[in-house]
């Protein structure tokens, strides 16, 4: 769903649920990406603003932004749970990825 939404910048329910579906063999249900939009709007991943009879949702951030945010998120998470140690390891993992 994020995905489709950097790529469009800003699309409605319906607009999200066709270019999902374009790539699922079982479609998904209206309700199933309304709900899915909403709980990312709660989590405040997506902004949702009204204009006319629709709600439009867009990403608060920038894909690299969030993927950014992300891993530095995950790397505290990290560091909180077993310390500084576990970084150093993520590091090396990091250094032998292609």
């Amino acid at each position: 769903m994020l995905q489709v939404l950097w790529e469009k910048k800003k699309a409605s329910v319906a607009e999200v649920q066709l270019q999902l579906n374009l790539q699922k063999e079982k479609p998904l249900a209206y309700t199933t990406v309304m709900t899915i939009l909403t709980r990312l709007v709660n989590k405040e991943v997506l902004i949702r603003a009204k204009e006319g009879r629709s709600y439009y949702y867009s990403p608060k951030e920038t894909q690299e932004q969030f993927l950014r945010n992300a891993a530095r998120k995950t790397l505290a998470g990290y560091v909180d749970r077993f310390g500084k140690e576990s970084l150093q390891a993520f590091i090396d993992e990091a250094k032998n990825l292609s």
